[in-house]
Protein backbone atom coordinates (compact mmCIF):
# COMPACT_ATOMS: atom_id res chain seq x y z
CA UNK A 1 0.00 0.00 0.00
CA UNK A 2 1.27 3.14 -1.03
CA UNK A 3 1.16 5.90 1.92
CA UNK A 4 1.05 8.80 -0.27
CA UNK A 5 -2.36 11.14 -0.75
CA UNK A 6 -2.71 11.82 -4.22
CA UNK A 7 -5.55 15.17 -5.33
CA UNK A 8 -6.40 15.19 -9.11
CA UNK A 9 -8.53 18.71 -9.70
CA UNK A 10 -10.40 17.55 -12.77
CA UNK A 11 -11.11 14.44 -13.24
CA UNK A 12 -12.18 14.20 -16.83
CA UNK A 13 -10.73 12.73 -20.08
CA UNK A 14 -7.01 12.71 -18.81
CA UNK A 15 -7.70 12.70 -14.65
CA UNK A 16 -10.06 9.80 -14.40
CA UNK A 17 -7.34 7.44 -16.18
CA UNK A 18 -4.87 8.59 -14.29
CA UNK A 19 -6.85 8.11 -10.72
CA UNK A 20 -7.78 4.70 -11.68
CA UNK A 21 -4.12 4.04 -12.55
CA UNK A 22 -3.04 5.39 -8.96
CA UNK A 23 -5.50 4.24 -7.11
CA UNK A 24 -4.46 0.37 -8.75
CA UNK A 25 -0.96 1.14 -7.40
CA UNK A 26 -2.16 1.73 -4.03
CA UNK A 27 -2.40 5.44 -3.81
CA UNK A 28 -5.26 7.44 -1.84
CA UNK A 29 -6.60 9.37 -4.44
CA UNK A 30 -9.27 12.43 -3.66
CA UNK A 31 -10.67 13.95 -6.98
CA UNK A 32 -12.44 16.81 -7.86
CA UNK A 33 -15.14 17.49 -10.52
CA UNK A 34 -17.50 20.31 -10.40
CA UNK A 35 -20.46 18.37 -11.39
CA UNK A 36 -22.64 16.79 -8.51
CA UNK A 37 -24.14 14.37 -10.44
CA UNK A 38 -20.42 13.04 -11.04
CA UNK A 39 -19.62 12.61 -7.21
CA UNK A 40 -20.88 9.02 -7.15
CA UNK A 41 -19.36 8.42 -10.52
CA UNK A 42 -15.88 8.96 -8.73
CA UNK A 43 -16.73 7.34 -5.45
CA UNK A 44 -17.86 4.00 -7.44
CA UNK A 45 -14.39 3.71 -8.72
CA UNK A 46 -12.88 3.94 -5.28
CA UNK A 47 -11.61 7.80 -5.26
CA UNK A 48 -12.49 10.27 -2.31
CA UNK A 49 -14.86 12.69 -4.33
CA UNK A 50 -14.55 16.31 -3.74
CA UNK A 51 -17.04 19.06 -5.21
CA UNK A 52 -14.53 21.91 -6.29
CA UNK A 53 -15.23 25.04 -8.34
CA UNK A 54 -12.71 27.81 -7.93
CA UNK A 55 -15.27 30.11 -9.79
CA UNK A 56 -18.01 29.69 -7.58
CA UNK A 57 -15.15 29.70 -4.44
CA UNK A 58 -16.64 26.05 -3.43
CA UNK A 59 -12.86 24.64 -2.15
CA UNK A 60 -13.09 22.18 0.10
CA UNK A 61 -10.45 22.04 2.79
CA UNK A 62 -9.98 18.24 2.96
CA UNK A 63 -9.41 17.49 -0.92
CA UNK A 64 -6.49 20.13 -0.68
CA UNK A 65 -4.68 17.81 2.23
CA UNK A 66 -2.58 15.89 0.39
CA UNK A 67 1.10 15.03 -0.61
CA UNK A 68 0.56 16.11 -4.10
CA UNK A 69 -2.10 18.02 -5.82
CA UNK A 70 -1.91 17.49 -9.34
CA UNK A 71 -4.32 20.38 -11.47
CA UNK A 72 -5.85 18.55 -14.60
CA UNK A 73 -7.85 21.37 -15.76
CA UNK A 74 -7.61 22.81 -19.28
CA UNK A 75 -9.08 26.62 -19.96
CA UNK A 76 -12.40 27.36 -20.34
CA UNK A 77 -14.42 30.16 -21.98
CA UNK A 78 -14.30 32.04 -18.86
CA UNK A 79 -11.48 34.42 -20.24
CA UNK A 80 -7.44 34.13 -19.62
CA UNK A 81 -7.18 36.10 -16.36
CA UNK A 82 -10.08 33.89 -14.69
CA UNK A 83 -7.82 30.80 -15.70
CA UNK A 84 -4.74 32.21 -14.08
CA UNK A 85 -6.48 33.70 -11.01
CA UNK A 86 -8.22 30.03 -11.06
CA UNK A 87 -5.08 28.65 -10.97
CA UNK A 88 -3.84 30.61 -8.21
CA UNK A 89 -7.01 29.80 -6.20
CA UNK A 90 -6.44 26.17 -6.12
CA UNK A 91 -2.57 26.64 -5.07
CA UNK A 92 -3.33 29.02 -2.16
CA UNK A 93 -5.09 26.22 -0.68
CA UNK A 94 -2.38 23.96 -0.08
CA UNK A 95 0.08 23.94 2.22
CA UNK A 96 2.94 24.94 0.74
CA UNK A 97 5.48 23.66 3.01
CA UNK A 98 3.68 19.36 2.34
CA UNK A 99 2.17 19.79 -0.70
CA UNK A 100 3.91 19.73 -4.30
CA UNK A 101 2.22 20.28 -7.58
CA UNK A 102 1.86 18.87 -10.73
CA UNK A 103 0.07 21.13 -13.80
CA UNK A 104 -0.47 20.04 -17.47
CA UNK A 105 0.38 22.39 -19.02
CA UNK A 106 0.41 22.51 -23.43
CA UNK A 107 3.14 22.56 -26.13
CA UNK A 108 0.44 25.60 -27.30
CA UNK A 109 2.84 27.81 -25.09
CA UNK A 110 5.45 27.42 -27.86
CA UNK A 111 5.29 29.50 -31.36
CA UNK A 112 5.07 27.36 -34.87
CA UNK A 113 8.89 29.01 -35.49
CA UNK A 114 9.59 26.30 -38.21
CA UNK A 115 12.14 25.04 -35.85
CA UNK A 116 12.30 22.04 -33.04
CA UNK A 117 11.35 23.60 -29.47
CA UNK A 118 12.34 22.41 -26.45
CA UNK A 119 11.62 23.57 -23.06
CA UNK A 120 14.11 26.47 -22.92
CA UNK A 121 12.69 27.72 -26.13
CA UNK A 122 11.22 31.39 -26.22
CA UNK A 123 7.60 30.98 -24.87
CA UNK A 124 5.02 32.81 -27.54
CA UNK A 125 1.26 31.65 -27.81
CA UNK A 126 -1.41 33.06 -30.37
CA UNK A 127 -4.49 31.25 -29.23
CA UNK A 128 -5.83 32.75 -26.39
CA UNK A 129 -5.84 29.66 -24.35
CA UNK A 130 -2.24 29.24 -25.12
CA UNK A 131 -1.60 32.50 -23.27
CA UNK A 132 -3.99 31.34 -20.64
CA UNK A 133 -1.97 28.22 -20.08
CA UNK A 134 1.33 30.12 -19.96
CA UNK A 135 -0.23 32.92 -17.37
CA UNK A 136 -1.24 30.05 -15.52
CA UNK A 137 2.31 27.95 -15.66
CA UNK A 138 3.99 31.71 -14.22
CA UNK A 139 1.54 31.42 -11.35
CA UNK A 140 2.81 27.50 -10.90
CA UNK A 141 6.36 29.22 -10.71
CA UNK A 142 5.48 31.80 -8.69
CA UNK A 143 4.17 29.88 -5.49
CA UNK A 144 6.42 28.55 -2.92
CA UNK A 145 5.56 24.91 -3.05
CA UNK A 146 7.59 21.98 -5.45
CA UNK A 147 6.26 21.59 -8.99
CA UNK A 148 6.78 20.13 -12.26
CA UNK A 149 4.69 21.44 -15.40
CA UNK A 150 4.32 18.94 -17.66
CA UNK A 151 3.83 20.67 -21.31
CA UNK A 152 1.68 17.84 -23.02
CA UNK A 153 0.62 17.70 -27.14
CA UNK A 154 -2.21 16.95 -28.51
CA UNK A 155 -4.40 14.70 -26.55
CA UNK A 156 -5.41 11.68 -28.65
CA UNK A 157 -6.05 8.17 -27.68
CA UNK A 158 -9.53 6.50 -25.87
CA UNK A 159 -12.44 8.01 -27.70
CA UNK A 160 -10.51 10.56 -28.99
CA UNK A 161 -9.69 8.97 -32.75
CA UNK A 162 -8.15 11.19 -34.61
CA UNK A 163 -9.42 9.54 -37.54
CA UNK A 164 -12.66 11.38 -36.76
CA UNK A 165 -11.32 15.42 -36.35
CA UNK A 166 -10.72 15.86 -39.85
CA UNK A 167 -12.70 13.38 -41.80
CA UNK A 168 -14.16 14.05 -45.21
CA UNK A 169 -12.50 17.77 -44.98
CA UNK A 170 -11.00 19.06 -48.70
CA UNK A 171 -8.93 21.71 -49.37
CA UNK A 172 -6.77 21.90 -45.82
CA UNK A 173 -4.10 24.00 -45.48
CA UNK A 174 -0.48 23.21 -44.88
CA UNK A 175 -0.05 19.42 -45.46
CA UNK A 176 3.13 18.87 -45.20
CA UNK A 177 3.43 20.03 -41.45
CA UNK A 178 4.81 17.68 -38.60
CA UNK A 179 2.32 16.35 -36.13
CA UNK A 180 3.25 17.37 -32.49
CA UNK A 181 0.80 14.53 -30.27
CA UNK A 182 0.87 12.10 -27.64
CA UNK A 183 -1.38 9.23 -26.56
CA UNK A 184 -3.27 9.23 -23.36
CA UNK A 185 -1.57 6.43 -21.93
CA UNK A 186 1.83 8.15 -21.86
CA UNK A 187 0.36 11.13 -20.49
CA UNK A 188 -0.80 8.91 -17.78
CA UNK A 189 2.20 7.50 -17.12
CA UNK A 190 4.46 10.08 -17.52
CA UNK A 191 2.61 11.74 -14.29
CA UNK A 192 2.78 8.77 -12.56
CA UNK A 193 6.44 8.78 -13.28
CA UNK A 194 6.76 12.12 -11.98
CA UNK A 195 4.95 11.23 -8.62
CA UNK A 196 6.96 8.47 -8.21
CA UNK A 197 10.36 10.81 -8.19
CA UNK A 198 12.11 13.17 -6.58
CA UNK A 199 12.65 15.75 -9.57
CA UNK A 200 11.12 19.27 -8.84
CA UNK A 201 11.09 22.36 -10.08
CA UNK A 202 11.58 21.29 -13.68
CA UNK A 203 9.24 21.66 -17.39
CA UNK A 204 8.98 19.23 -19.43
CA UNK A 205 7.50 18.33 -23.06
CA UNK A 206 5.49 15.38 -23.26
CA UNK A 207 5.10 14.93 -26.80
CA UNK A 208 5.66 11.46 -29.13
CA UNK A 209 8.56 10.70 -30.62
CA UNK A 210 7.69 10.71 -34.52
CA UNK A 211 6.45 13.38 -36.31
CA UNK A 212 4.18 12.25 -38.91
CA UNK A 213 3.21 14.75 -41.71
CA UNK A 214 -0.61 15.87 -41.57
CA UNK A 215 -1.04 14.54 -44.98
CA UNK A 216 -0.20 11.74 -44.43
CA UNK A 217 -1.74 10.77 -40.78
CA UNK A 218 -5.09 12.04 -41.21
CA UNK A 219 -5.75 10.58 -44.19
CA UNK A 220 -4.61 6.79 -42.76
CA UNK A 221 -6.51 7.07 -39.34
CA UNK A 222 -9.61 8.16 -40.98
CA UNK A 223 -9.22 5.21 -43.08
CA UNK A 224 -9.00 2.70 -40.48
CA UNK A 225 -12.32 3.68 -39.31
CA UNK A 226 -13.86 3.55 -43.29
CA UNK A 227 -14.40 7.36 -42.70
CA UNK A 228 -13.56 9.60 -46.29
CA UNK A 229 -10.02 11.05 -45.81
CA UNK A 230 -9.47 14.32 -45.37
CA UNK A 231 -7.40 16.00 -48.29
CA UNK A 232 -4.35 18.34 -47.95
CA UNK A 233 -2.40 20.72 -49.60
CA UNK A 234 0.69 19.72 -50.56
CA UNK A 235 2.43 22.69 -48.85
CA UNK A 236 4.50 23.31 -45.49
CA UNK A 237 3.37 27.22 -44.52
CA UNK A 238 4.48 27.02 -40.42
CA UNK A 239 5.30 24.22 -38.38
CA UNK A 240 7.36 23.36 -35.03
CA UNK A 241 8.64 20.04 -34.03
CA UNK A 242 8.55 19.63 -30.03
CA UNK A 243 11.51 17.64 -29.25
CA UNK A 244 10.67 15.32 -25.80
CA UNK A 245 13.73 14.21 -24.83
CA UNK A 246 14.22 16.39 -21.61
CA UNK A 247 11.61 13.82 -20.07
CA UNK A 248 12.83 10.60 -21.59
CA UNK A 249 16.57 11.67 -20.35
CA UNK A 250 15.50 12.52 -16.87
CA UNK A 251 13.62 9.43 -16.03
CA UNK A 252 14.70 6.63 -18.22
CA UNK A 253 11.27 7.05 -19.92
CA UNK A 254 10.31 5.11 -23.24
CA UNK A 255 6.74 6.04 -24.93
CA UNK A 256 4.26 2.94 -25.58
CA UNK A 257 2.93 4.83 -28.05
CA UNK A 258 5.96 6.57 -29.74
CA UNK A 259 4.41 6.34 -33.52
CA UNK A 260 1.29 8.45 -33.67
CA UNK A 261 0.47 6.17 -37.12
CA UNK A 262 -0.37 3.53 -34.71
CA UNK A 263 -2.22 5.16 -32.41
CA UNK A 264 -5.84 4.02 -31.49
Amino acid sequence: MNNKTISIAGCGWLGLPLAKRLIKEGYTVKGSTTSVDKLDVLSQIGIEAHLVDYLTNILPEAFFKCDILVIIIPPGRNGQTAYAKGIKTLTEQIDTTKTKVIFTSSTGVYKDNNSTVHESSPLSPSPRSGTSILDAEKVIQSQTAPYVILRLAGLVGADRNMGNFLAGRQNMPNGKAPVNLVHQDDCVRSIVTVIQSNHWNKVFNICADLHPEKQIIYPHQSQTLGKVPPAFIDELTSYKVVNNSKFKDQYNFSYNFPDPMSFN
